[in-house]
């Protein structure tokens, strides 16, 4: 629930239609059941998941999980309860206004990182609750994650496209899909140490419209 945002469609009404679509039971029960059962899972398989920063405990992978300070309690407990099972799902419950992604999320990479002497190389990565990538996403993304190509976006464009069925917990409809710059798994590579960032923009989230990231990055 962001008050100053009107990026995505649910969020152009007025405010309480917008929270009361948000926060609707049938809605949220729906978008965990995708997020459990498909997008956790495919993160859990990745080779990356095993791996952990040189000298540390930390996993290289950690999904930061972004949602609402006023989401119903009965939904928190069900993410806060996942977060155990899953020692690299992060969950920060965010206010209304006043906060931006690309804040949080670089907040949470200073945070995370600022007890390493080395320089952190990082990638980091847009994902919805309902998306789902391949199993070897992390791997084709490595190869990408370079010095030299710190301050650029990575765009991977072909997958597929399907229409969930909460009646039947099932696809109805799958398809072929090439969408050049889509924000599921769009990528951006940059550098942390204790002198900062090598790149003004931080994370993915500083990149602004997805649509449009070839024009600015």
């Amino acid at each position: 629930l962001l008050e100053d945002l009107k990026a995505w469609i649910i969020a152009r009404t007025d405010l309480d239609d917008y929270k009361n679509i948000l926060f609707d039971d049938e809605r949220l029960q729906n978008r965990l059941k995708l997020f459990k059962n498909f997008t956790l899972p495919c993160l859990a398989q990745q080779r990356l998941i095993e791996e952990r920063l040189e000298g540390t405990s930390i996993h290289k992978l950690q999904v930061f999980l972004a949602t609402s300070q006023q989401l119903p309690e009965n939904h928190k407990q069900k993410l806060d309860e996942l977060s155990e099972e899953y020692s690299w799902l992060n969950i920060c419950y965010l206010p209304s206004s006043g906060v931006s992604l690309e804040t949080v999320a670089t907040d949470y990479i200073e945070k995370l990182y600022n007890n390493i002497e080395k320089p952190i190389l990082y990638s980091s990565i847009r994902l919805d609750d309902d998306d789902v990538l391949s199993v070897d996403f992390l791997d084709r993304l490595e190869m990408y994650v370079t010095k030299e190509n710190i301050g650029r976006a990575i765009t991977f464009a072909n997958g597929y496209y399907g229409v969930y069925s909460s009646e039947t917990n099932s696809f109805t409809q799958t398809s072929d899909l090439f969408s050049p710059k889509l924000a599921l798994g769009l990528a951006f590579i940059n550098k942390y140490d204790k002198n900062g960032y090598s790149n003004g923009i931080k994370t993915i989230y500083g990149a602004g419209n997805h649509t449009r990231i070839d024009r600015r990055i």
